[in-house]
Order: C-alpha cells, then structure tokens, then sequence
C-alpha cells in the first residue's frame, strides 16, 4: 500500500529538481551565448592581426619575435571561472595539453578551471589568475610583459594561445 502524501511529496521534489535543472541549463546557455558575442567581436581584430603579420616584408624582417627558434613554445591556455562550463575548458584544455605534447612546450595556464586541471594531469604550468571583467585589461597586460620578456630572454621561441 502507497502512502499518497509520501508519494505526492515525492512528485513536488522531482518537478521542483527539474525545474532548478532547466534554470541551471538556461543560464549555461545564456552564458555560452555571451562568451559566443564575445568572440565574434574580436574576430574582426584577430583577422587584421594575421593579415599585418601575413605582410611580406615582416616574413623577412630580422627581429627576435620573428625568428624561428628551436627554443620552447609557449602555450598559453585561457580558460573560463564562470560556472557550468567545464565542457568548455576541458576542450580548451585537452587542445593545450595536446600541443604541450606535440611541441614539448612550456604551459601557461589563465584561470583556476585550467590550473585544476593541469595540476590533476600532474604537469608544471605557470599559473595566472581568471580573467576578470573589471580588470581584463590590467591582466592582459600583465600576461603580454610575462610572455615578451620570456621571449626575450630566450625561455621561450613561440607563443601559442588556445581560448574558447
């Protein structure tokens, strides 16, 4: 025999558990959806990048950022703080450790999602803060010096960066 308020109590759990999942998947969807603007926005920048670099004269250019080297390349690994998106950073982060392979390279880990993950592969990585919105620039920055001067200093002959 069914206790019927037990039963009921138990159907009020399960469509309110559905309902919490639906709101969950709605705001992973809203935030890919962003991340997605994102990205379209800086494809017009990264297409004037390459067509600068693309530039006849720069390919015969003497100068230590275009150079090939046999020096390690770096492969810089942006990954996202923001929650529900571990599908995302795993693919960015399974490309990076595959070019960390491939290239027998130096990795450089933004965000604490990657830097998990790279610590439960037990690889040495340099670690560097998420990406925040109100200091995106500052950090930009900062990563730029690290990686130029790492450059400079002959630590490194190529920069690689993976990003979702």
């Amino acid at each position: 025999m069914f206790a019927l308020p037990q039963l009921k109590k138990d159907l009020e759990f399960n469509k309110s558990l559905r309902s919490l999942v639906e709101v969950l998947k709605s705001i992973a969807v809203t935030h890919h959806h962003i991340l997605e603007r994102k990205i379209k926005s800086d494809q017009s920048f990264f297409g004037v990048l390459q067509e600068f670099f693309a530039f006849p004269q720069l390919t015969a250019a003497e100068h230590p950022y275009l150079r090939q080297s046999d020096r390690p390349v770096g492969i810089v690994a942006i990954t996202s703080d923001m929650g529900l998106l571990g599908g995302l950073n795993m693919k960015v982060m399974g490309e990076a450790f595959d070019d960390y392979e491939k290239y027998k390279a130096r990795l450089v880990v933004v965000g604490e999602k990657g830097h998990g993950l790279a610590r439960d592969r037990k690889l040495s990585f340099i670690a560097f803060p998420g990406v925040k919105d109100d200091e995106r620039y500052g950090q930009a920055v900062g990563l730029r010096d690290f990686l130029t001067d790492q450059v400079k200093i002959g630590k490194l002959g190529a920069v690689e960066v993976v990003y979702p």
